[in-house]
């Protein structure tokens, strides 16, 4: 009772990092790093992640930490899900590639004019972790609600696409 209690007198803020320190407790690396400074691991991800945002906003290496928060670390729970037993998280990062390569196609061309607008790195670093955070799951919502009907509709025809490329590109093949 005493630590229900606690926890609805915490500041919203103090939840908030503590919430994170949860996300983040199977993370041994950034636990023990956290034991030796003496500071709960959701402070380390929240101020890491905040000092990222604040190079972002101010365009310091704006493509690389969108970068590392779209791919680097996305790859690595991807790699972390394959080694696991349990077939949720498997679910869960596939179909964040899904939803990320689709997107992708469109945000190339699209980011030579998107990227001079204010906050569009901001925006996209957010929007991905949207898309992979646990809680808001994300690309499971956007793939649920509008990726997997038109993969769905239009599948015949991609396989048939993809039929005739193969095909073209094993006809092509140089010899010895």
């Amino acid at each position: 009772m005493s630590s229900d209690i606690q926890q609805a007198t915490k500041n919203p803020v103090q939840q908030i990092l503590d919430d994170i320190g949860k996300d983040f407790e199977k993370c041994k690396p950034l636990v023990d790093i956290a034991a030796k400074i003496g500071v709960p691991p959701g402070h380390i991800v929240a101020i890491s992640f905040s000092l990222a945002l604040a190079c972002i906003i101010f365009g310091i290496c704006s493509d690389f930490l969108t970068a590392i928060v779209g791919l680097l670390y996305p790859a690595y729970m991807s790699f972390k899900a394959i080694e696991t037993v349990e077939d949720d998280d498997d679910k869960q990062w596939l179909t964040y590639w899904i939803v990320f390569s689709f997107l992708h196609v469109f945000d190339a061309p699209l980011s030579l004019v998107l990227q001079f607008l204010p906050f569009y790195y901001p925006l996209k670093v957010m929007f991905y972790v949207y898309l992979f955070y646990p809680k808001t799951k994300g690309a499971l919502f956007i793939y649920n609600n509008f990726l997997k009907k038109f993969l769905l509709e239009n599948q015949a025809k991609i396989d048939e696409y993809l039929k005739k490329t193969q095909e073209a590109v094993e006809g092509n093949r140089f010899t010895k």
